[in-house]
């Protein structure tokens, strides 16, 4: 969990000198929460898949699906939208990164 203060802080504190003791004043803060596990909380279902596959747990911030094969090779790269749609690759594995904003998950998905 990551604690955000924005705005002026200072102490109500004193100090004989302001090197000896640093001082904290809070003037008109904005203070968030964000709970950056959640991100964590998100998965791909089905898998093993025949043709689409959907991303549970997703906020409604916009979030971009790359499919990747197991050279590394970027295939498919989309914002998503309900589901991505894999009727036109092979079967085999792949490697599906969901970026949300910066943070991102790579998961392994096999289609059959």
């Amino acid at each position: 969990m990551r604690l955000t203060i924005e705005g002026n802080i200072y102490s109500n504190e004193t100090a004989s000198s302001d090197a000896v003791k640093p001082r904290l004043v809070i003037n008109d803060p904005t203070l968030s929460l964000e709970n950056e596990l959640d991100f964590n909380n998100i998965s791909v279902y089905p898998n093993p898949i025949t043709d689409n596959f959907y991303v549970k747990g997703l906020t409604n911030e916009e979030a971009t699906i790359f499919v990747y094969n197991t050279l590394g090779q970027l295939l498919k790269q989309e914002v998503y939208n309900n589901s991505v749609d894999f009727s036109s690759l092979e079967v085999g594995v792949y490697y599906v990164k969901v970026l949300n904003g910066v943070k991102e998950k790579i998961f392994s998905i096999v289609k059959k």
